[in-house]
């Protein structure tokens, strides 16, 4: 939940960005629309995708795999759960702390 609300207001601000342009494209002169709104649609468009790609992140774990999924299932990392495990090993200094 926190990751969303971390990471969603980025992809929201372009996205509104390009809305805003598209928008105001619409009160220039006709001559300006042609190059205004192919760019207001554009930057629309990556905020769009990047929303989606923000919403559609999830993490799945089951017996074998830890599985990072992507845009909604689209892409997907699966890592070994043997792979994740590693071995430390206790040091202590000359006062005896570790």
């Amino acid at each position: 939940m926190w990751q969303y609300l971390y990471m969603l207001p980025w992809p929201v601000l372009v996205t509104g960005v390009g809305v805003l342009t598209f928008a105001y494209g619409f009160s220039v002169q006709p001559p300006d629309w042609g190059s205004r709104l192919p760019w207001a649609a554009g930057i629309a468009a990556i905020g769009l995708v990047w929303a989606g790609y923000v919403l559609g992140m999830r993490v799945d774990v089951d017996e074998e795999n830890v599985t990072k999924v992507y845009l909604f299932g689209l892409l997907r990392e699966r890592i070994p759960r043997d792979a994740l495990t590693f071995d430390v090993d206790e040091s202590r200094d000359r006062y005896g702390w570790s």
